[in-house]
């Protein structure tokens, strides 16, 4: 199989927080074990002022990686947020 090159654009996914608009969702991580993530991984908002939590289907903030050309769609939504990537 002969080896092919291409280059790659990165891209950087981030979710806003819902209810303040100003910050975003990073994974709560402090010493909490999830047993059932079918509802969710928690998440809370980055603003101090806002502290917001929530359930979302996937880890936040992640890099995709599309080759150079190609069109890249992100989904608007968390309901299926890989739909269109």
């Amino acid at each position: 199989m002969p080896i092919t090159h291409y280059k790659i654009d990165m891209y950087n996914v981030d979710y806003t927080c819902d209810k303040c608009g100003k910050g975003v969702m990073r994974p709560l991580r402090d010493g909490i074990q999830m047993v059932d993530q079918t509802k969710g991984i928690p998440h809370k908002c980055n603003n101090d002022m806002c502290l917001h939590v929530d359930m979302l289907k996937i880890n936040y903030p992640f890099q995709m990686a599309v080759k150079e050309g190609d069109e890249v769609k992100l989904a608007d939504d968390e309901e299926n947020p890989e739909a269109d990537a």
